[in-house]
């Protein structure tokens, strides 16, 4: 019987995330330290001993778990909204377009993404000029369409010092 070890590295790096994969096709319970360095708190000298390091290691200790949620929305503007004002450096809102927010996610909450794609943007100082007065508003969630949601978990590295 084949199996597959599958490694999995996940680190923030400033903003952005980068994921590296490494697979090795495993034959039986051969022996895979022989000029394979295994090193790290997963190791063992055969297939079986290595399934055994996984399955009872703390991968990611729970402290270090972090979800995240892309949310991908469109603005709307609504009655008596006239136009998104946008913060200088920030790319302009534009009714009908796609565009993206990434939050840290609590798993055991409900939450209502409109509101949060709502206070995200309020943060990075977007409002909107309306026909009210006064004349400029924060955004509101009823400006939000929710096109998609991606889900990812995260196991950051604590920082050093």
């Amino acid at each position: 019987m084949n199996k597959i070890l599958l490694a999995t590295i996940v680190a923030i790096i400033a903003v952005g995330v980068t994921a590296a994969y490494a697979a090795i096709d495993l034959k039986d319970d051969t022996t895979v330290t022989g000029n394979l360095a295994v090193t790290g708190d997963i190791t063992g000298p055969t297939i079986t001993a290595l399934t055994t390091s996984i399955d009872s290691a703390a991968i990611c200790p729970r402290q270090n778990i972090e979800h995240w949620d892309k949310i991908i929305y469109s603005p709307l503007l609504t009655i008596p909204d006239i136009n998104f004002n946008t913060p200088q450096g920030q790319p302009d809102l534009i009714e009908d377009r796609d565009y993206d927010v990434k939050v840290i996610d609590d798993p055991n909450k409900n939450v209502d993404l409109s509101q949060v794609v709502a206070n995200k943007l309020n943060q990075l100082g977007y409002d909107k000029l309306t026909l009210n007065q006064p004349a400029i508003e924060d955004i509101h969630p009823d400006n939000i369409v929710i096109v998609d949601v991606e889900y990812t978990i995260v196991c950051v590295e604590p920082p050093i010092g």
